[in-house]
């Protein structure tokens, strides 16, 4: 089975939920943006149309596709994972595969996920 075919299999409601809250981390995403702007941080960046396409458009889609893609990784886990019948017959490439898919779902959902990749060190750890 394609990934195509199990994401066809993703109900409505989920989709809405993903879509909203995409949406609310890429506004979030935009007011930090404004808050860091404020506090002088992008002093080169001079002038609304600069701001727009060098912070706002490229933090809101960093935060709307993180965000739906934890989202579908979650929803593919919760897909394979009825798939196991026994816990021997769990291989390692699959068990590799559910951890990441749940590690990158639960970040990506959290919001978490773009200071993880943007900083490269886990989230509240020094």
């Amino acid at each position: 089975m394609s990934i195509f075919e199990i994401l066809i299999k993703m109900p409505e409601w989920y989709i809405w939920l993903a879509l909203l809250l995409s949406i609310y981390y890429g506004i979030r995403g935009i007011i930090e943006q404004c808050v860091l702007f404020k506090e002088k941080k992008y002093k080169s960046v001079s002038n609304r149309a600069e701001r727009i396409i060098i912070l706002y458009i490229q933090d809101f889609l960093f935060k709307f596709i993180t965000t739906m893609s934890g989202f579908v990784a979650l929803f593919i886990a919760g897909y394979i994972f009825p798939s196991i019948i026994e816990v021997t017959d769990i291989s390692v490439g699959k068990a590799l595969l559910l951890i990441f898919l749940f590690v990158w779902g639960v970040t990506g959902i959290g919001g978490y996920l773009t200071l993880f990749i943007a900083s490269c060190k886990i989230p509240l750890m020094k």
